[in-house]
């Protein structure tokens, strides 16, 4: 796959450009990046220095102030930038990359991309890495939801969905499964998406035949119970959901999200006319989906046999 490793020590770059406070004594990308990084309140006027004097840097060193732009909100310069890098930069992934991410921040986003997206739709996707997945995910996705008033634009549909499958070929990621499943519940597809989220959260794991059963999917789960988990009506089904969400959670917010249905869940037994099963049923599930139940290679071997 496409080497992600482009960022560099900005404060190790910035050691190297010392001295002059005047605009004019910048010669290169490199110099505007220490300029910004000792005077970040002069960052509009630094990138007009940069475009007007058509400066000269590599790739990273372009997409590095990008980057600053991206973060300040500043997204005209950032798109300024990107025009004059891959003006002077040939197919560059990370470049186009930029650009595609930029121009979802405006109103019509193909007028901003739309020749840059075409060249890299063409490229060999061997060379992708998950960032421009994502990024053609993100801008196709934006581009079905924004034509969802005519109905489902089933071009930029096909679009979106090769790029969340695409991300699915990242190992240990789950970005690519979460995403379709977003694609398929916006376009009202909700009964493929829930059968797809339960497919990766329910199933055993059969390395084999599927390296997606070991992954770690809290996103997934996250989303199932905010789409799904009335479906059944099954609060055992719910509260594996939630466990499972909770132990490989990373993100503070899902812990919180999840931490928060436990209580809900809990809560609603106790009150409701199950309350006299309710601690033998929560004993029941601890044990039948316990980590330790959950990583026994019996109970997979298991499921193979019931899978055929």
């Amino acid at each position: 796959m496409y080497d992600n490793n482009y960022f560099f020590d900005l404060q190790e770059l910035s050691d190297n450009y010392h001295n002059e406070d005047s605009l004019e004594s910048m010669y290169s990308i490199e110099a505007a990046i220490y300029r910004v990084i000792s005077k970040p309140h002069q960052l509009s006027k630094i990138v007009e220095r940069v475009i007007n004097e058509k400066m000269h840097g590599g790739a990273d060193s372009f997409h590095a102030l990008i980057e600053i732009c991206k973060v300040c909100g500043n997204y005209k310069d950032a798109f300024k930038l990107c025009k004059l890098a891959l003006e002077r930069i040939d197919n560059s992934l990370l470049l186009y990359t930029d650009i595609i991410e930029i121009s979802t921040h405006f109103e019509n986003p193909m007028r901003y991309c739309g020749l840059y997206l075409k060249r890299v739709l063409h490229s060999d996707r061997t060379h992708w890495n998950l960032r421009l997945f994502r990024v053609v995910y993100e801008l196709f996705y934006t581009l079905v939801e924004n034509a969802l008033i005519s109905g489902v634009n089933y071009e930029y549909y096909e679009k979106a969905r090769e790029a969340a499958i695409g991300m699915q070929a990242f190992h240990g990621v789950e970005d690519g499964y979460y995403a379709e499943a977003q694609l398929l519940i916006l376009v009202g597809k909700r009964d493929e998406a829930r059968l797809r989220l339960e497919d990766l959260i329910f199933n055993p794991y059969e390395p084999e035949k599927d390296a997606s059963r070991d992954l770690e999917c809290p996103k997934c789960c996250r989303l199932w119970i905010t789409e799904f988990k009335d479906f059944y009506g099954d609060k055992r089904m719910t509260y594996y959901v939630v466990i499972k969400g909770l132990r490989e959670s990373e993100a503070r917010e899902d812990e919180l999200f999840f931490t928060r249905q436990k209580e809900h869940l809990t809560q609603q037994l106790t009150h409701s006319a199950e309350s006299v099963e309710t601690e033998e049923m929560f004993g029941k599930i601890k044990a039948d989906y316990s980590i330790d139940t959950y990583n026994n290679q019996n109970y997979f071997e298991k499921g193979k046999e019931q899978n055929g």
